[in-house]
């Protein structure tokens, strides 16, 4: 979930929709400097994207072995579980601190929405006209033409 709204984040501040708000010493990338790229947001995707790798070599540990406790079955357990207890608290922490400095531009909210308000209501408008029971296969096209 985590890699989830991360990547919400990075897309919204892509579209203009969040900023990152920052202190006055940010200066940007070394390229553009003054850039305000969501770089919180970017390490917590690829942080998040290591705990499953965590849980797949407890599973594999177990499976190699009959789900017999051996000795590299105590050495995987050793290494991975603090490894991905870490990982994880690390990712909370870093979120609790990115939530803590996005800022909402609701006029780009509003002028995106404007924008694309035919695909915002789509599904709505398709789920309202087979609940009065036209084929979905009817709606969708109805829609998209």
């Amino acid at each position: 979930q985590l890699h989830k709204i991360s990547q919400d984040i990075r897309f919204m501040c892509h579209t203009g929709e969040l900023k990152m708000v920052r202190d006055k010493d940010y200066r940007g990338s070394s390229a553009m400097p003054g850039k305000n790229n969501p770089i919180e947001a970017e390490q917590i995707c690829g942080l998040a994207r290591l705990q499953p790798n965590f849980t797949r070599q407890i599973w594999d540990a177990c499976a190699f072995n009959g789900m017999e406790r051996t000795l590299d079955n105590s050495s995987i357990l050793r290494a991975t579980l603090p490894a991905m207890f870490h990982n994880a608290a690390y990712c909370l922490e870093k979120m609790a601190k990115l939530l803590g400095s996005i800022e909402i531009d609701r006029k780009q909210c509003a002028k995106l929405l404007k924008e694309h308000k035919k695909a915002a209501n789509v599904e709505y408008e398709l789920a309202q006209k087979i609940a009065k029971g036209k084929s979905r296969i009817e709606s969708y096209e109805s829609e998209y033409k």
